[in-house]
């Protein structure tokens, strides 16, 4: 995703009157863009613009001027979203906040009960696995919302719902790969080599990241970068690291 892909919910903000054009421009102007920043819906663009600045007012100031001028059902959904997004979890800056934030977005784009289907026709996940999925899905964000993928959704069921086993995955990578090249297996090999390719991310770039973020300097986190199939694979383990920083931070003073 690129600033060609973030265009959209940054015009629907300026034309509703969000953001200002000398807003917009330097919205548009970021470097950040060329770190590969990635920004799908108009409350991901609201809340990423407040936290690096680039907008003077606050949310609820922008809020309170959308209200006089009729507040529709969209910048409802806008405000509520950026609102989520910058609800502090007790980290130092509005910038950690949001990049922290957009690791839980990323791990669950692309997850839907279309894609279980997929994954249910294709023989990945049994009818036992597809029930309990079916019950545990994300809420659905289907207003600018990521497109299906059945790569993600595999890869939310294997470490976000942790409804397989490192031996259940073991079994299912070896069974995909020894399945003579029929359309259906390509299919399994494809969605399998993609789930696997993205728990390949270093831990390393993970530390370093926040590292990056630890010693106030500009960045653009390696889950805002990322695929959905990709955040998936590091949520968990980000989380830790987080909560050590913060931690170490406090103690620092």
């Amino acid at each position: 995703m690129s600033l060609k892909n973030a265009l959209p919910a940054f015009e629907y903000l300026l034309e509703k009157g969000i953001l200002k054009k000398f807003e917009y421009d330097e919205c548009l102007a970021s470097r950040d863009w060329k770190s590969g920043l990635a920004l799908r819906t108009p409350g991901q663009a609201l809340a990423w613009s407040i936290s690096r600045r680039h907008v003077s007012t606050t949310l609820f100031g922008l809020r309170a001027e959308a209200k006089n001028k009729k507040e529709d059902d969209g910048l409802q959904q806008t405000f509520s979203e950026a609102e989520w997004i910058l609800r502090s979890p007790g980290t130092p800056s509005p910038e950690l906040t949001f990049d922290l934030r957009m690791i839980e977005v990323r791990a669950e784009e692309g997850v839907d009960v279309e894609a279980l289907q997929v994954l249910r026709g294709l023989d990945l996940i049994d009818q036992a696995l597809y029930d309990q999925a079916v019950q545990e899905l994300p809420a659905v964000r289907t207003w600018f919302g990521a497109p299906s993928s059945a790569i993600a959704t595999l890869g939310w069921i294997v470490f976000c719902l942790g409804a397989m086993s490192e031996s259940d995955l073991k079994a299912l990578e070896s069974r995909v790969l020894s399945e003579p090249d029929f359309p259906s297996a390509l299919e399994r090999k494809k969605i399998m080599a993609g789930m696997l390719a993205a728990a390949d991310v270093p831990k390393q770039q993970m530390a370093a990241a926040f590292e990056d973020a630890s010693s106030s300097r500009r960045l653009v986190p390696l889950w805002c970068r990322m695929d959905p199939q990709g955040a998936i694979m590091v949520t968990g383990v980000a989380f830790v690291i987080v909560a050590v920083v913060c931690l170490l931070m406090v103690a620092m003073g």
